[in-house]
């Protein structure tokens, strides 16, 4: 699949409410994604934005050293149709992101 995906930054306010919108989870969290639904095959078209929380995400991960490739990654997951809302989900999610990190030669 082609296509742009728009990368933003959101304060905890902006996330929650997002979180709170879209899902109907009234906190913050370091990242939400939304892929978008297309037919296109198009490098132009963008397919989905991934909204991400500084604070949130040094909240929870202990060390800031390459969280951004891990946290794209973990977005770009979602961006392919995965979640985490049950074990088993998490499992897979988990595999992946460890095949995709291990495939750029990011050592976890």
């Amino acid at each position: 699949m082609l296509g742009i995906i728009n990368i933003v930054w959101k304060n905890e306010a902006e996330i929650r409410a997002l979180n709170k919108q879209y899902r109907d989870k009234d906190y913050a969290t370091d990242i939400l994604t939304f892929p978008y639904e297309t037919t296109y095959d198009d490098a132009d078209v963008v397919i989905g934005e991934i909204f991400i929380c500084d604070t949130i995400l040094k909240e929870k991960h202990a060390t800031t050293e390459d969280l951004y490739a891990m946290i794209l990654t973990h977005g770009l997951i979602h961006m392919m149709g995965y979640d985490h809302e049950t074990e088993e989900e998490a499992d897979i999610m988990s595999s992946l992101e460890e095949q995709m990190l291990a495939a750029i030669h990011y050592i976890t």
